[in-house]
C-alpha cells in the first residue's frame, strides 16, 4: 500500500534533536538498513540508532496492578435503600439534585426526596421532573444553556418538605424554565412574576417590586388616566400643565426663594391636583403664575426668547379651579 513498503505504527515524538539540521535527516536507504537490522521493527526496545546490533530483550518486570477506573466519590450516588419513606408526596417523581445550600447539603436533600417517595438521579434525562440547585455554578449554567430542563431553587424543595405538600411553582422558585413551562407561566404571571389570579401577600409583593428596575418605573400618568377614564377627576385637572411660580428674587434661580409667599401654597395645591411645578423658567413651561404684577415687564421680555410662548396668569386661576372642582378658563386670568 505504501511507496516505501512500510509505515510507522503509532508514531510519536520521543525527543527533539538539536545536533542536526533538517536536511540531515535519515535517508530512505538508511531507513532500510536499520529495518533489516531490527527485523523490520524500529521500536526503541529492539534497536538503538547508535548501536550496530539489535538490543537484547530486557527481562520483563512483573506487571503492576491496574488501577480500577471508577467515579469520584462526590459524583457517586449515595445509597438511599435504607431511607424510610414517610409520604407519597413525590411518588415516582424523578429529581436531579446538583448541589445543596449552606444549611442543607446535597446528600440531605436527596434523602428528603427519598423520604417523600421520589427518585434521585445524578444526571437529568427525559423523565426528570426538575433539576434542583442551591447555588448557581458552571454545571447549572450549562443546563441553562441547553434549555431542556426546569431548574428550581432548593428553597422550593425545602418549602414542600416543610409544608408536607407539593407547593406550586412560582417565578421566585425558578432558576430557569423549559420552553413548555415558560409558556405556562406566561399565561399565569406577568413579566415581573405577579400572578394574574392568585392573591399576593406583602413578601411576594416586595419580591415583585424588586424585579422592576428603576428605568421601568416611569409611567405616563396622563395616559393611564385617559385609559381608565380618570382624566375628569378633580385631582387631575392640572395634569397637562407645567408651571413656573414667580416666587424667586432672581427669576429662575431656586437659591433665591422668597420666604413665606402665598405661591408656596399654590405650588403644593397645583401638584396635588396633578400639575407639575418647574423650578426654572425654561422651554416647555405652559404658565407662569404670579401673585403680584411688579415683575410683569421682565417676564414678558423673557417670553420673547421662548419658542413656545407661556401664559402669565394670576394665582387665583389655581384657587378658583380647585374651589369649582374643574379647570377654569385660563384666558380669564391672563395679565
Amino acid at each position: 500500500m505504501y511507496k516505501t513498503n512500510c509505515t510507522l505504527r503509532f508514531p510519536r515524538i520521543e525527543k527533539i534533536r538539536d545536533d542536526k539540521e533538517w536536511h540531515q535527516c535519515m535517508t530512505l536507504a538508511e531507513l532500510d538498513q536499520f529495518r533489516s537490522k531490527a527485523s523490520g521493527k524500529l521500536a526503541s526496545r529492539h534497536l538503538r540508532i547508535d548501536d550496530s546490533e539489535p538490543q537484547k530483550k530486557k527481562r520483563k518486570l512483573p506487571a503492576k496492578p491496574k488501577k480500577v477506573v471508577g467515579i469520584i466519590d462526590h459524583f457517586k450516588p449515595q445509597d438511599l435503600s435504607g431511607v424510610r419513606k414517610e409520604t407519597d408526596m413525590f411518588e415516582d417523581v424523578e429529581f436531579c439534585i446538583l448541589n445543596g445550600t449552606e444549611d442543607h447539603s446535597k446528600a440531605e436533600l436527596e434523602k428528603g426526596v427519598a423520604r417523600c417517595g421520589g427518585i434521585v438521579v445524578q444526571n437529568p434525562g427525559r423523565d426528570t421532573y426538575c433539576v434542583i440547585a442551591g447555588v448557581e455554578n458552571m454545571r447549572v449554567k450549562n443546563l441553562i444553556s441547553s434549555d431542556q430542563h426546569d431548574l428550581v431553587w432548593a428553597a422550593w424543595l425545602l418549602e414542600c418538605m416543610e409544608q408536607k405538600q407539593v407547593v406550586p411553582w412560582q417565578p421566585r422558585h425558578m432558576i430557569h424554565m423549559s420552553p413548555s413551562t415558560r409558556e405556562h407561566f406566561a399565561r399565569e404571571y406577568d413579566s415581573y412574576g405577579d400572578s394574574y389570579f392568585v392573591e399576593t401577600d406583602e413578601q411576594q409583593l416586595r419580591e415583585v417590586f424588586g424585579r422592576i428596575s428603576s428605568a421601568e418605573v416611569s409611567v405616563n400618568v396622563s395616559q393611564v388616566e385617559q385609559r381608565y377614564a380618570w382624566e375628569d377627576l378633580p385631582t387631575s385637572m392640572f395634569r397637562p400643565f407645567k408651571v413656573y411660580m414667580d416666587c424667586y428674587a432672581n427669576i429662575g434661580d431656586p437659591t433665591t426663594a422668597m420666604p413665606a409667599t402665598c405661591l408656596d401654597i399654590r405650588a403644593l395645591e397645583f401638584r396635588y391636583h396633578g400639575g407639575m411645578v418647574m423650578q426654572k423658567l425654561e422651554e416647555g413651561v405652559s404658565h407662569v403664575i404670579i401673585a403680584e404684577e411688579t415683575r410683569l415687564l421682565d417676564l414678558r421680555t423673557l417670553r420673547r426668547c421662548f419658542r413656545k410662548k407661556f401664559k402669565i396668569v394670576r394665582d387665583s386661576w389655581v384657587t378658583d379651579s380647585i374651589t369649582a372642582g374643574y379647570l377654569m378658563n385660563d384666558t380669564d386670568y391672563l395679565v
